[in-house]
């Protein structure tokens, strides 16, 4: 299943609007970080047409695990696998 850049720009906003609207312990909102990525990433000139050269699922898992490890210094490694779970969750939702 080749997943298109814009089927995984969806995925991943509606993810976030997901958790977002689901009542979660720790922030209701999105943090002003995270908004200052999603505003950067959005300006990133090419950034869609590299997104979409993912065209196996082995080339996605390289991309989440370098996104991962490069955004993952400062947090602790079971808060990441509890974050990855949420977002699983909330896909399986969205693919029901």
């Amino acid at each position: 299943m080749k997943i298109t850049k814009t089927e995984l720009r969806k995925l991943i906003r509606e993810a976030v609007e997901e958790l977002d609207n689901a009542p979660a312990p720790r922030s209701p909102k999105v943090s002003p970080d995270v908004e200052k990525i999603n505003i950067r990433l959005d300006q990133i000139s090419g950034f869609d047409q590299l997104l979409a050269k993912l065209n196996t699922s082995e080339e996605f898992e390289q991309f989440l695990r370098k996104v991962i490890r490069s955004s993952s210094e400062n947090v602790k490694h079971k808060d990441i696998l509890l974050a990855v779970s949420n977002v699983e969750k909330a896909l399986r939702k969205e693919l029901e």
